[in-house]
Parts: structure tokens; C-alpha cells; sequence
């Protein structure tokens, strides 16, 4: 097996704010994708540094987000990848599911449950796709919500 094949940990998916916070308050429960994933499990969400004005004005987001707490730069909780399904209009009742957002086509509903915020962030670089947690991450993160164990 290739060193790639056998790398095992907690995997983790960067989102600008105030997005990540909707997610790991268990507000957001679809995120929208570009293709299909066949991962099911334990997912960190990292904030990333960058900020969403669409996100802010968000009429399920603006109503709340004064009263959330936003770093940046860091794992902020985990969720479970509960499923993934191709896009389509109408085929979630989910109120954040699109088939279309920011001049992108989104291909793929990443359903997501069991919504975790971290007591306290856990600082990290983020990065494009899905990717994994270091090891001090990781034990960071576990100490926090031992529940998320890795898949």
C-alpha cells in the first residue's frame, strides 16, 4: 500500500465564516459541493480567514450571528457525513440545499448531522478540499469531543 492509502486521521473541510459556525451550531445541515464524495464519518470544520458577506446576510444566518462567538483560522468542531447525493432542484428539503450558488454549479448535497462545536478552537492552516488533521490537531480536537473518533 502507498503511504497516501494508508493515511488514517480525522479528515477536515475549511469554510469561510460565518458558514462554519452555521455548521458546527447545527444550523447548516447540507453543504453545497462542486462533486461527489463517498466519505461517510467524522468531519472537522476549520474556519478559514476569509469572510462572507453573502454568508452574513443570509436570512437564517443574520437573525443569530451576533450571538455567536467567530474565530478564524482554526478547527471549530466536527459534524458527521451522513450521506452525499447528486444536486438536483428539489431533492432536499433542506433550506440550504442549491443547485446553483455564486455563479458556481453545485453538484453534490453533503449531508451532514450530529453538529459539534469545539469549547475551544484549535489553531490550523486550511487548505482546498478535504484534508487531514495532524496528529497534535487531531489529539486537540478528541480531547475536546471524544466522541469523534476517526474512520
Amino acid at each position: 500500500m502507498s503511504p497516501v492509502a494508508e493515511k488514517r486521521g480525522i479528515r477536515c473541510l475549511t469554510l469561510m465564516q460565518p458558514w462554519a459556525t452555521a455548521v458546527v451550531r447545527g444550523l447548516k445541515d447540507v453543504e453545497n459541493r462542486t462533486s461527489i464524495t463517498s466519505y461517510r464519518g467524522i468531519l472537522a470544520i476549520h474556519a478559514g480567514l476569509r469572510w462572507s458577506d453573502r454568508g452574513a446576510e443570509h436570512p437564517l444566518i443574520r437573525p443569530v450571528i451576533d450571538q455567536w462567538t467567530m474565530p478564524t483560522g482554526a478547527v471549530i468542531g466536527v459534524v458527521t457525513v451522513a450521506g452525499c447525493h447528486l444536486a438536483e432542484p428539489g431533492c432536499c428539503a433542506s433550506p440550504w440545499a442549491l443547485d446553483a450558488y455564486g455563479g458556481r454549479v453545485v453538484r453534490a448535497h453533503l449531508e451532514l448531522a450530529d453538529a459539534q462545536a469545539l469549547p475551544e478552537p484549535v489553531p490550523a492552516v486550511g487548505k482546498l478540499g478535504y484534508w487531514y488533521l495532524t496528529p497534535a490537531q487531531e489529539r486537540a480536537v478528541l480531547a475536546q469531543v471524544p466522541s469523534a473518533v476517526t474512520a
